[in-house]
Formats: C-alpha cells, structure tokens, sequence
C-alpha cells in the first residue's frame, strides 16, 4: 500500500500539486538510499518553492544549511544557497524562513555594523543590515522567540534601526 500510495503522490506531484512536490520531495530525500534519491528530492522541493510552496524552500534552506550531517557525495551542504532558499521562503512569507535567514546573516550584519559605525561602510553593508532587520523583526512580530531576542540586540546597538533602549526592552 505504501508503493501505491508514493506512486500516487508522485503522480499528484508531477501534474504540478506544489504540496504533493513537496512531500515527495522529502521522501526521497530522507529515503534509506540517499545516493540515489537526493537530488530527485531536492528537484521536487525546488519545484514546490516554484510553485509557491513556501515550505519547500524553508526545507531546501535547512538542507543546505545542514552541515552537520554526512550526505557522502549525494549532496553538500552550501551557506550561500541556504540563504538564497531562506530568502525565497521569506518572499513566499514563511515567518521560519524569515527567522531562519535572519539568524544566518546575523553575525555578517554585526560586522557590518562596526563597518557602518566606523565610516568605512558600502552600500552592500547598509543593505545587509537593513534586511537582516527587517526579516528579524517580521519573524519577532509574528511572535518567534529568538527572533526577539535579536531584535533586542538590534534595537540596543542602533543596528539596522535607530538606536533604542525602550524598544530594545520591550521585545525581552
């Protein structure tokens, strides 16, 4: 039953069903034969996210943010792309993505930051730390928890934000 249940979700799947690209996404990724199933995995999920799937692209992010598991040589781990999968997610309005891909960048916007406060600053620095803000505080505002606490942080050090020590109380 469980052959002709999958066979089922990959046909729902390929006729375009951004959920059912989705879970058959995922079970060909967590199959026991990862060699062979991870990148018709990966392609389902990327697939969802076209298709405006938000949680295929949250997955994707985690996967390729990953670095803690052994994918042998079906897949590597990559932080540029998981945040490019992070971002998407957040387009397609994922809150976790949002938080997600404003904990990735966090410690690049920290640098940034000193860079800004000292002068010597790019357009892509105030650019970096005005998106991790605003991720932040949209995953915060939903009521995700360490995104508070960044929030926090942001408001106290003027971080992408007018500096704020009430504000930066008020998300604790």
């Amino acid at each position: 039953e469980f052959a002709a249940g999958l066979e089922w979700e990959r046909k729902d799947a390929d006729a375009g069903n951004p959920v059912s690209q989705y879970q058959y996404g995922e079970i060909l990724i967590w199959a026991c034969d990862i060699e062979k199933t991870m990148k018709d995995g990966l392609e389902y999920l990327k697939r969802s996210c076209a298709n405006g799937y938000a949680k295929g692209a949250l997955e994707l992010g985690c996967l390729y943010a990953d670095t803690g598991t052994d994918w042998g040589d079906a897949f590597y781990p990559d932080v540029d792309e998981a945040a490019k999968w992070y971002e998407r997610g957040a387009e397609l309005g994922s809150i976790h993505a949002c938080d997600r891909l404003g904990e990735q960048l966090y410690r690049k916007a920290i640098e940034a930051s000193r860079r800004i406060n000292a002068g010597a600053s790019s357009e892509e620095d105030t650019a970096l730390v005005r998106r991790v803000f605003e991720v932040t505080k949209r995953a915060a505002d939903a009521g995700c928890p360490c995104p508070m606490t960044r929030l926090a942080f942001m408001y106290a050090d003027g971080m992408g934000v007018e500096r704020d020590e009430g504000r930066a109380k008020e998300c604790l």
